[in-house]
């Protein structure tokens, strides 16, 4: 209701200029001169569009994810904190003043960032708590079709705007890319937005497959790891592209240092769990012997899955758990669920 009227205030206002502009000038040139040139008028103007792209948003919202859950407000709010603080930053950094043009590429990547981080918290809600239909997964893989296909008319708009002849993929191995930098950025940010949809199509169609197999998909604990690996690889090797780019246009990009090192953590942190995974995972059998009927009788119900236990491995401390509980759990964990 507050959206509605915050967007019939802003076309009233709207008509109200226009109108002004018809009682005040006689020809249709000079009408939309004024309309384009009065700094009131681009204000009003641009304000009405910002409502529009509010309540396209909410309907898309509405249609798509639904009533958000107060932990999805809250972390979207977060999110958007460090994001704009970085932005202003970024606009110091470069020294410019966005031009009309700009502003739509903000306002159009701001919106898409939106929804991407929605459709990555609603994934992480999925794989907590299983939804009671199938409704949801479906409206959530579209959702995640339409951000996918947004995503890459965008960067092409980007590229073409930016004058590139070369491609994406071309100027992202040569780094030769021109054009204004602020549109670099654009396409570096873009570029981030593109990886992550494709990420969240992959998650998902590991979580539907996991989902509807009756036994689960048993390569999933692989899986998971290999792609949360190559993700974090694809954004570390973008931020040191642009990077390098800014530098060879006689820049220090000091700013991307911190980003730029705490992905090189995440890469490493993830390579090194995915090793350690796949050595206790292919060893599981030879490192933890099978728990005895003594083990079994003395033990409470798994507290990975909750279940009870008929057969499962012990470890070194004692505790007695499902085989396949304990390889899913080695996948992020390598310590025991009631020791650590």
């Amino acid at each position: 209701m507050r959206l509605w009227a915050y967007f019939l205030l802003s076309a009233g206002a709207a008509l109200a200029q226009v109108i002004y502009a018809v009682r005040t000038r006689e020809q249709f040139a000079s009408i939309m001169i004024y309309l384009v040139s009065s700094k009131t008028a681009v204000v009003v103007l641009l304000n009405l569009s910002i409502s529009v792209a509010l309540l396209v948003g909410s309907a898309i919202r509405a249609v798509f994810l639904g009533e958000l859950r107060p932990t999805e407000v809250e972390n979207l709010v977060e999110k958007l904190k460090y994001y704009l603080v970085d932005f202003i930053f970024i606009l110091g950094f470069f020294h410019v003043s966005l031009e009309m043009q700009s502003y739509g590429f903000v306002a159009l990547q701001l919106a898409l960032r939106v929804f991407h981080w929605l459709a990555q918290h609603r994934l992480q809600v999925f794989e907590q708590v299983h939804p009671t239909s199938t409704w949801p997964i479906v409206k959530l893989s579209l959702l995640l079709l339409a951000l996918l296909l947004s995503d890459l008319a965008t960067l092409k708009y980007i590229q073409d705007s930016s004058s590139t002849s070369s491609s994406f993929f071309s100027s992202f191995i040569t780094l030769s890319s021109s054009g204004p930098l602020i549109l670099l950025y654009f396409q570096f940010e873009q570029s981030l937005l593109l990886f992550l949809s494709i990420y969240l199509l992959l998650k998902l169609s590991i979580y539907i497959l996991d989902y509807r197999l009756e036994s689960g998909f048993n390569q999933k604990e692989l899986f998971s790891p290999i792609i949360d690996l190559i993700y974090e690889c694809l954004k570390l090797l973008s931020s040191i592209r642009f990077a390098l780019t800014v530098y060879l246009r006689d820049q220090m990009p000091l700013f991307l240092l911190r980003e730029t090192l705490t992905l090189a953590m995440n890469v490493s942190s993830k390579f090194q769990s995915l090793l350690k995974y796949i050595y206790l995972s292919k060893n599981i059998d030879e490192r933890f012997e099978d728990a005895s009927e003594e083990d079994l009788s003395s033990c409470e119900d798994c507290i990975i899955c909750r279940e009870s236990i008929e057969e499962g491995k012990r470890l070194p401390c004692g505790h007695v758990f499902h085989k396949h509980c304990l390889k899913s759990w080695i996948a992020h964990q390598q310590v025991c669920p009631l020791c650590r």
